[in-house]
């Protein structure tokens, strides 16, 4: 035999090998009759209905808070408008969607008092406090309710507990040095208009009159 016809015979052996080597790897690996297919991952009735449900726990947690602004700003538009009943509808929606939502709670307060509501307003007042003891205006007028009620001591403990000794806030020191003559606490009125006076806004004409009466100048 030639050396051409003996390279020839040698490569198709080889060949032939390789097939039949191949052929029961696949055999091995996948026996006769079962198909090739890839499986796919089960997924019972249960485990669907848990998946779903946690989906809409996670959306409620994240939207209601963009809810509760959008709420907010549409009861503020409308408080701005002077439509206070629209105000108080968009407001009621934002408190429910976040119960922490003091913005919401102390335009609410305002809206309802304008509506005569002053239960309802007062609750409201108390609930931006709670969530936001920084929010002075609120605790001004919510002051003004207690007075309106002749519950002045709670005028009083709000005030003191909330106003700042800033001037831009003077009127609610004025409202505190009011609070405690309507109490008859003359005393507490004086310090209150001489703090207003010499501190809190100097020369303020309203503390000035007031102390001129009390002829504590």
């Amino acid at each position: 035999m030639s050396k051409e016809k003996r390279m020839k015979q040698e490569k198709s052996n080889t060949e032939e090998r390789h097939h039949k080597e191949g052929q029961h790897e696949y055999h091995h690996n996948h026996p006769e009759g079962v198909a090739c297919v890839p499986l796919k991952p089960k997924t019972s009735k249960l485990d669907r209905a848990i998946m779903l449900i946690l989906a809409i726990i996670l959306a409620s947690v994240f939207m209601k808070p963009f809810l509760s602004y959008q709420s907010t700003m549409r009861g503020y538009s409308y408080t701005e408008l002077g439509e206070t009943s629209k105000a108080i509808k968009h407001l009621k929606r934002a408190v429910s969607l976040a119960e922490k939502n003091a913005t919401a709670w102390s335009l609410l307060a305002y809206n309802l008092n304008k509506e005569k509501k002053y239960s309802e307003s007062e609750e409201a007042y108390e609930k931006a406090l709670k969530y936001n003891p920084d929010d002075v205006q609120a605790a001004i007028e919510y002051a003004l309710i207690k007075i309106y009620k002749r519950e002045y001591d709670e005028a009083i403990d709000t005030l003191t507990k909330h106003l700042p000794e800033e001037e831009i806030y003077v009127d609610g020191w004025i409202l505190l040095g009011a609070a405690y003559e309507k109490k008859g606490d003359a005393k507490s009125a004086i310090e209150t208009y001489r703090k207003i006076y010499e501190k809190i806004d100097p020369g303020n004409q309203v503390a000035k009159d007031k102390l001129s009466q009390y002829n504590s100048l």
